[in-house]
């Protein structure tokens, strides 16, 4: 029975996510940044080239992929690692999490928006369609390590995310930027706490779950993972 609610799952995540690429949203992404567009499956490496350019990642569940044999693959998975698909930390965050690989081991769901998917309007079906694709997948692996993790510098979307740190950065007001971005990671790092509870909520293991939030607000270049507590506020 749970691996048929992942494999409905997926379709969820199938449905409510690849709109965003029909719609040529990413492309535009990509190509207004001048990078590539890398479209794969949960599985697949994520594509930076060898000068250390990242690609926007489009991981969608591929509309004639067997989710059946998905549903199973992620059975076995030692990871499920969600992030967003942004070209400056997609393909950096796997590689220094050391997951950018096709041997079936470690699952990345990379999305517009990765863990932060805003709960209203249109974005509310994508927000509870990643949280049954999450809770479905911890009841057929409840071993695996899942990672939430967002990143700062964001360069659109939801109006809240963007709040003063982008105008800051837009504004050069060098005297205002380091609180700016303060807040705006105070922000993102809230939208990963809400979903974690959530998962918590609907029994999710808490052990298991791991927050990050990728740094590149300075000058677009990746960072690291800032690891924070899920559960804690500090």
């Amino acid at each position: 029975m749970s691996l048929e609610r992942l494999e409905k799952a997926l379709k969820g995540i199938q449905s409510n996510y690849s709109f965003a690429n029909e719609h040529g949203l990413v492309k535009a992404g990509a190509k207004a940044h001048g990078v590539n567009l890398s479209e794969g499956g949960v599985f697949d490496s994520l594509e930076m080239t060898s000068e250390g350019k990242g690609a926007y990642n489009a991981r969608l569940v591929k509309q004639d992929e067997d989710l059946e044999e998905l549903a199973l693959g992620l059975q076995k998975a030692e990871s499920l690692t969600v992030i967003c698909e942004d070209y400056r930390q997609s393909a950096q965050v796997a590689n220094e999490l050391g997951i950018n690989n096709d041997d079936g081991k470690d699952a990345i769901l990379a999305t517009a928006g990765g863990p932060t998917q805003p709960m209203e309007g249109d974005n509310l079906e994508r927000h509870n369609s990643l949280v049954e694709f999450i809770i479905a997948f911890h009841e057929v692996n409840s071993t695996a390590l899942i990672r939430l993790i967002a990143h700062d510098g964001v360069c659109g979307g939801h109006a809240s995310y963007i709040g003063t740190a982008k105008k800051a950065r837009e504004a050069k007001k060098e005297e205002d930027l380091e609180e700016a971005v303060k807040a705006e990671d105070t922000v993102m790092i809230a939208h990963v706490r809400i979903l974690a509870i959530q998962l918590v909520e609907n029994k999710v293991d808490k052990e298991i779950l791991k927050g990050g939030l990728a740094k590149v607000s300075e000058e677009n270049k990746y960072q690291g993972i800032k690891w924070f507590d899920l559960f804690t506020d500090n």
